[in-house]
């Protein structure tokens, strides 16, 4: 007697690393809000106006690793209930791939704006704890942003 009439379940193994990387993403992305938040808060007096603009679109891409997260918690939550379907994952694998992009490039305009801005027109210039925390937060976006879309990439395929 086989088992061939029964549903067929997910492997356990099968997507094991799209939770994992879709947590630290969605903690990521919280996280670097909050450090934002106190990096726009504790700025120098006297502040450029368009560092907190830089500061807004840092704050898009760890909206943009967000939304990769919750893509990669989603698409998994899927798998274990077995309601996967091939374009359901495509959907999923193009957004977190979109917003890897996305968050590439709304970081580089940050940081741009950030450092091209600061200390001009006799504003005052970057605190120490500001020209190390944006391009950290920049980068760890990024990076995170890469770690999920692989993650999601690679576990799910069709």
């Amino acid at each position: 007697m086989t088992n061939s009439h029964l549903p067929r379940q997910p492997s356990a193994g099968r997507g094991s690393a799209a939770r994992p990387t879709g947590a630290i993403a969605v903690a990521v992305a919280l996280l670097s809000w909050v450090a934002l938040v106190w990096l726009g808060v504790g700025a120098p007096r006297h502040t450029h106006p368009l560092v907190y603009f830089g500061l807004i679109f840092l704050g898009a891409g760890s909206f943009a690793v967000l939304l990769a997260g919750t893509g990669a918690l989603t698409v998994h939550a899927r798998a274990i209930a077995g309601r996967l379907t091939p374009s359901f994952v495509t959907g999923v694998r193009n957004l977190v791939l979109a917003m890897w992009w996305c968050a590439i490039v709304v970081d580089v305009i940050g940081c741009v704006i950030v450092f091209g801005t600061a200390g001009r027109g006799g504003t005052a210039g970057l605190g120490a704890a500001l020209a190390l925390a944006v391009p950290l937060i920049a980068v760890l976006t990024v990076a995170v942003g890469a770690l999920t879309s692989f993650a999601v990439r690679r576990s799910y395929r069709f």
